[in-house]
């Protein structure tokens, strides 16, 4: 399974945003006369390395473990490209999943795809495939627990690497702290409705599994300015709204003791 450091150095020159692990060295850097801030590719290679991905997508079998990790890794690289014909190309294949693969409530081997499509979707300005992802995937106990699995191992909460999808619907939550995950989440809680709302989410369930994680002064203090803000704004779902004022309600209970 891919990492988040590496899909970040992959997407750079499609989506043109440096990995945050360069973020700082790249603004620093000095440089002489007119260049890149960063990889470019011509727009030749551009559409080629695009399509290349959708093809991967497209052939990639569903019935499969190792299809549908191709699948959802291609997506998720696509969805870096913000012309008007990948996004048409993704909601198109967002369609065509949904009616072949059928992805069940809660967790299952579909669940990853369901998840990675979503993404691109939300990337790309559309926030209603995540919406339905949050409502459908992370209806029970074993989808959450999928999608902490899922954000443990992004932020780096995992010691090892995975080399497929397993370890998302089987790891126990004891497997990981969530410390960094924690700081991940209250470093995203702005932008993309879809991103936020899912960060929102996972924010929420995260602090009902780890509540232990908000027993930190700062952080409680952090988490509960940044709630006040996202209610203040009324930008998010009435289920985010909601999720944020079950966390506030935490917050204020744990400063009690």
């Amino acid at each position: 399974m891919i990492t988040r450091p590496f899909t970040e150095m992959t997407a750079w020159p499609i989506g043109g945003k440096a990995p945050q692990a360069l973020e700082r060295s790249t603004r620093r850097a000095l440089r002489r006369g007119p260049v890149p801030s960063g990889p470019v590719l011509g727009a030749d290679e551009r559409r080629h390395v695009i399509t290349h991905l959708q093809a991967v997508a497209e052939r990639a079998d569903r019935r499969t473990a190792r299809g549908l990790l191709l699948a959802r890794q291609a997506y998720y690289l696509i969805g870096f490209d913000t012309s008007p014909d990948t996004t048409a190309w993704l909601a198109q294949m967002y369609r065509t999943d949904r009616q072949k693969v059928r992805p069940a409530r809660g967790w299952s081997p579909t669940w990853p795809l369901a998840r990675s499509t979503a993404s691109a979707l939300t990337r790309l300005g559309d926030p209603e495939p995540m919406r339905c992802f949050i409502s459908d995937q992370l209806c029970d106990e074993a989808g959450e627990r999928a999608n902490l699995n899922y954000w443990a191992f992004w932020a780096g909460d995992f010691a090892e690497q995975q080399t497929s999808d397993t370890f998302i619907g089987s790891t126990p939550l004891s497997a990981w702290h969530g410390y960094r995950l924690v700081r991940h989440l209250l470093d995203r809680l702005y932008g993309n409705i879809g991103f936020l709302e899912l960060n929102i989410h996972t924010l929420w369930s995260l602090v009902r599994v780890r509540p232990e994680l908000i027993s930190d002064p700062p952080v409680a203090d952090e988490m509960a300015a940044q709630i006040e803000q996202l209610l203040d704004e009324n930008l998010v779902s009435v289920a985010s709204q909601r999720e944020l004022d079950a966390l506030r309600y935490v917050i204020a209970i744990a400063r009690r003791y």
